[in-house]
């Protein structure tokens, strides 16, 4: 339930955040089960392919944060379920929202914890 509203209920995120930040990141990308992107642990998140920007479905969870539901209003971005390893493909990602901005990512190699 916490997955899909904004609430002050952020252990789960703080735990993750708080493991990010040990490993030397910033933030850290959120999978469902099934190992489909959902949000990180602050943001929306971005990507390109084929010269067109999408953002995940809110299928597996996630926020349907402002810039991102603006975004999508404007036809700017459009929706995609998308297995982290096919993110590994993506041309350019980026991630935001309404009170950060977008911001560009760089990937950390083998930073995951399979137990959140």
């Amino acid at each position: 339930m916490f997955l899909y509203h904004k609430t002050t209920v952020r252990d789960f995120y703080n735990d993750v955040l708080k493991y990010a930040s040990a490993n030397g990141a910033d933030d850290i990308i959120l999978l469902d089960q099934n190992g489909n992107v959902c949000e990180t642990a602050l943001r929306n998140i971005f990507f390109r392919r084929e010269g067109i920007w999408y953002t995940p479905t809110l299928s597996y969870g996630g926020l349907p944060g402002t810039l991102r539901k603006r975004l999508l209003q404007k036809g700017w971005i459009k929706e995609l379920d998308l297995p982290f390893d096919d993110l590994l493909q993506s041309e350019e990602i980026l991630v935001g929202n309404s009170l950060r901005g977008l911001e560009r990512v760089n990937l950390q190699e083998g930073l995951q914890n399979k137990s959140t």
